[in-house]
């Protein structure tokens, strides 16, 4: 499993260089433990991702589409698209509801991650 082989790497992990750590999290974790080619790139960051992904559209030379209330964007780059989230925690005010998220450190964030396989 090289992440680093992944379409589109080649321009993210550079354009990464100097903002905080960042992690591949999600369903393209998932597929790569099963051999597959990931659909979606979803990456988490602790501290501001919205600041980060502005900056990464610039790098990239795209554009972010920033969902603040979520503390996520989407960064868009030619055929580069990858989701960039702020590690945090949810609470649920009721069943069905949207989110209130706060801040969270990584291994919070990824606790509340679903991992089926």
């Amino acid at each position: 499993m090289n992440v680093a082989a992944l379409p589109g790497m080649d321009r993210l992990l550079p354009a990464l260089e100097g903002l905080p750590p960042a992690y591949l999290v999600g369903g393209a974790v998932r597929d790569l433990l099963l051999g597959s080619d990931p659909v979606d790139l979803d990456v988490a960051m602790e501290g501001d991702a919205l600041a980060a992904a502005w900056e990464l559209a610039e790098r990239l030379e795209g554009r972010a589409m920033t969902h603040e209330r979520f503390g996520t964007a989407t960064v868009r780059a030619g055929d580069l698209v990858f989701d960039l989230a702020g590690t945090r925690r949810e609470r649920y005010e009721r069943p069905g509801a949207l989110p209130e998220v706060e801040p969270a450190p990584l291994a919070e964030d990824l606790a509340r991650r679903d991992f089926t396989v």
